[in-house]
């Protein structure tokens, strides 16, 4: 997987990259696998894999734009229900984006504090 418990979503974005995509080392940064938890510690590097991908996605004009077409991409159901002009919402989304990208700096230290 690609993204943190998403098998289908996964399988289309690979899909994706290896259609589009024609430098073997880009198709490796943005298909990066995530590791499957087995124990409480590992929900912390999933979410820091989960997170470096998303991040990887989000600076690939041609994924970004498949990501936001993309009906397995449970963001872009969250987008649909959310108008231009709904600044509340938006807000949110800015808001909730900032704080992953704040956890995806701490993921490292607390990844180490638990090995």
């Amino acid at each position: 997987m690609v993204r943190s418990c998403q098998p289908l979503f996964s399988a289309a974005l690979i899909a994706y990259v290896e259609n589009h995509e024609t430098v073997l080392t880009e198709k490796n940064a943005l298909c990066t696998p995530v590791p499957s938890p087995e124990r409480p510690a590992d929900w912390l590097l999933m979410w820091a894999v989960t997170l470096a991908n998303t991040a990887r996605w989000r600076a690939n004009p041609g994924l970004r734009a498949w990501l936001s077409q993309c009906r397995l991409n449970n963001m872009t159901a969250v987008m649909r229900g959310v108008k231009p002009d709904d600044s509340a919402k938006l807000a949110l989304l800015r808001e909730s984006g900032a704080k992953a990208g704040l956890a995806a700096t701490k993921l490292p230290a607390l990844i180490s504090a638990t090995a």
